[in-house]
C-alpha cells in the first residue's frame, strides 16, 4: 500500500504493531490484554512518527512516487493529523495503567513522556504556516523525540514490571 494511498502509514502501522501480539500468542497461546495495549501504542505512535519524517523528507518521497500525506493533503492537514494521533497516543500510552497491567512508576513516566510528545506535536502544529526551515526543525524535533518516546515508554513498562514482581 505504500505506493497506492496516502494513508499507507496507518494501514502499514498494523504490521509494525503486531509483534507484541504474535510474541504473546507464541509464548502463551493466548492474546493477553497487555499485548493488545502494546499493539495499540505502537499502532497509534506510527503515524505521527512517520508523518514527521515525511514533512522533513517530502520531496524525496514525491520523487520516488510514494504518496505520503504531506504531498497529497498538504502540510496543515498533516500537522492536524499528527496532533490528532498524538492525542490518541497520549490516551493509549496511559491505557496500561488504566487497565491495571502497569503500576505507578509507569504512570509517572507515561504522563511525562505524553506531555513532552504532545508539546512537540503542538509546536509542529503552530509551525505549520511558518517558514519551511522552521517547520522542518519542528518536524525533526518531533521525529527524534518519537523514537526516544517509544523506547522510554517501553523501558518504563519493563521497569514497572520488574518493580512489581
Amino acid at each position: 500500500l505504500k505506493r497506492s494511498t496516502p494513508m499507507n502509514i496507518v494501514v502499514g502501522g498494523v504490521a509494525g504493531a503486531l509483534p507484541p501480539v504474535v510474541g504473546a500468542v507464541a509464548v502463551s497461546g493466548a492474546v493477553p490484554l497487555s499485548a493488545v495495549l502494546l499493539f495499540l501504542i505502537v499502532f497509534v505512535w506510527t503515524p505521527p512518527h512517520s508523518w514527521a519524517l515525511a514533512l522533513m523528507r517530502g520531496n524525496e518521497y514525491e520523487r520516488v512516487g510514494v504518496p505520503m500525506l504531506p504531498a497529497i493533503a498538504g502540510v496543515s492537514a498533516t500537522c492536524r493529523q499528527i496532533l490528532a494521533y498524538s492525542l490518541l497516543l497520549a490516551a493509549a500510552g496511559l491505557a496500561p495503567w488504566f487497565a491495571g497491567t502497569a503500576g505507578g512508576l509507569y504512570l509517572i513516566a507515561a504522563g511525562l513522556l505524553n506531555a513532552l510528545f504532545l508539546a512537540a506535536a503542538l509546536r509542529l502544529w503552530m509551525a505549520r504556516r511558518a517558514s519551511e526551515a522552521r517547520r522542518i526543525l519542528a518536524a525533526r524535533a518531533l521525529f527524534r523525540f518519537s523514537i526516544l518516546y517509544l523506547f522510554l515508554l517501553l523501558l518504563a513498562l519493563l521497569a514497572d514490571s520488574v518493580a512489581l514482581s
